[in-house]
């Protein structure tokens, strides 16, 4: 089983609803992302901070959000592991982790149906090959 990677998530609150962004990498990554792209379409209407904008994504979404009672951004972060046919996600305990895997791998592999089922696949992501492949075998 390979080191984990992140997943970072960033959900922005607005007047107009709600937007979420995901990226690969560190906080910074999911910063820059929004910075470069949310926060610097709607920087005019800050009050006090219109034409002045760094260059920098992440000091852009900093600043964006320090003081805006209108608008939120919170961050997230989930780990993703690769294992045998697919990713798992969230679980730092490595036993847990492979118990998970292998019972998910099994149900996928037997075509089980259950809420169990349900669960541990929403922590279990197969690889397109693999889903393709059981799709193939159960039809």
């Amino acid at each position: 089983m390979s080191e984990s990677t992140k997943l970072q998530i960033c959900t922005v609150q607005h007047r107009h609803g709600t937007n979420t962004y995901a990226c690969l990498g560190a906080e910074e990554d999911i910063k820059r992302q929004v910075g470069d792209t949310f926060c610097t379409e709607w920087w005019d209407e800050l009050d006090g901070k219109a034409g002045f904008m760094p260059a920098d994504g992440v000091c852009i979404f900093d600043l964006y959000f320090e003081d805006n009672a209108e608008e939120s951004a919170t961050l997230s972060a989930i780990d993703l592991y690769a294992v045998k046919g697919g990713i798992v996600l969230g679980f730092t305990n490595q036993e847990l982790k492979e118990n998970l895997t292998n019972k998910a791998f099994c149900m996928l592999e037997h075509g089980v149906d259950s809420r169990e089922h349900a669960a541990l696949c929403s922590c279990f992501l197969p690889t397109l090959a693999l889903a393709t492949e059981l799709r193939a075998a159960h039809t």
